[in-house]
Parts: structure tokens; sequence; C-alpha cells
């Protein structure tokens, strides 16, 4: 079993310290750290970040903007008592999910189970060859896969891999990315999560 990380963000240690218990008791896959604010937030990296949306110095959503310019792969999840209000706001936010507090013991296991899913997806590499070094690239980062004059290129964005191959090689890429593709999609609630990217094969 993969382990993963989890910094609570909350300025309610008690209360911190109650979720971080629940999260390690409920899914084994999960280890917990607290903060009290967005200074100890910055100096670590984590696998997700689980914040309060209110508290008095800065806002958890002013401590997800912090965290997504140091790292804009970060998964943020927002949590509050002001479930209503709490929406209305996460909704100008890209967070993956919110999270009420009011509605915690029936919603942490489901959302860690989904997180764990996403996790494991975003931890899948293919290892693509540069030059004569071996590179592992994410396969969540792949934005498209086609070929090009007998050339298998995997389109990154702002990167590209293009080599040699013969059609099994590219239907082989092209298999392994679909079906990881449609097994998260298929396990994961399209309205509890946002997935950032998407891979289009063509």
């Amino acid at each position: 079993m993969q382990h993963y990380t989890i910094l609570i963000i909350d300025d309610k240690r008690e209360q911190a310290k109650e979720i971080k218990k629940k999260i390690e008791a409920l899914h084994p896959a999960f280890h917990a750290d607290i903060a009290n604010d967005a200074s100890y937030a910055l100096k670590g990296t984590y696998d997700a970040y689980l914040s309060d949306l209110m508290m008095p110095v800065h806002s958890g959503i002013e401590i997800g903007n912090m965290i997504y310019k140091e790292n804009p792969d970060a998964i943020i999840i927002l949590m509050s008592s002001l479930d209503n209000f709490a929406i209305e706001r996460t909704q100008q936010f890209s967070a993956f999910t919110f999270l009420p507090k009011s509605k915690l013991d029936q919603e942490l296991l489901p959302l860690l189970q989904h997180l764990e899913r996403r996790l494991n997806y975003i931890n899948i590499r293919i290892h693509v060859k540069d030059g004569d070094k071996s590179i592992a690239v994410p396969i969540y980062k792949i934005h498209k896969v086609s070929v090009i004059k007998k050339q298998l290129c995997l389109d990154m964005g702002n990167t590209r891999y293009t080599y040699s191959c013969d059609f099994r090689i590219f239907s082989a890429y092209t298999m392994i990315i679909l079906s990881v593709r449609k097994t998260v999609y298929s396990s994961i609630r399209p309205a509890a999560i946002t997935m950032k990217r998407g891979i289009h094969c063509s």
C-alpha cells in the first residue's frame, strides 16, 4: 500500500487533533500533521492539504493560493462549519473538494478513499527516453498522445517527448493511458472532485 501525508491547517488545535485521529484511524494509507497558520503550512510539502476556511489571520482560500503559488499541482480540501456560506466561497476557488465539518463523521472516509485513488493516479509514471536518459513522466501530465511520421509524441503542454516507435508501442501507450483514465474517472465522483488535467488520445 502506498502511503500519503495530509497537512491539517486549523487555528483550533484541539479540533485539528481530533481530525488527525479520525483520518489515521479510518484509513491506514494516510498520516496527518497539524499546522495552525500559513507560515508552518508552507514549510513542508504534503500530498494533500485539509484547511479550515475561516481563520483569524489568513483564510483557507488565502492559504490555498499561497500553496498553489509554490506548488500548482497541490491538492487542497477546504472545510468549514458554515456550510452554505462556505460552499459559495469555495465555488470561486480551485479546491479539490469541500468537506462540511458538520458531516465529518459521514463524509471523511469516502473523501479519503477518493483522495487515495486520485493520489494513486498522480503517482503513475510512464518511462520515456530523453536522449540517453530515462525519465519517469507522470501520466496525468500527458495532455495528448499521437503519432506523427512514425514518431510517438507525448505532449505535456510545455514539453513534448518524441521518438521512433512501431504501432505496437504506440498502441500500448495509448491503451495504458486510456485504461488508467477510465478506471480513475469511473471510481471518483465527478461532482466531488475536479480533475485539473484531461488526457486526450488521437
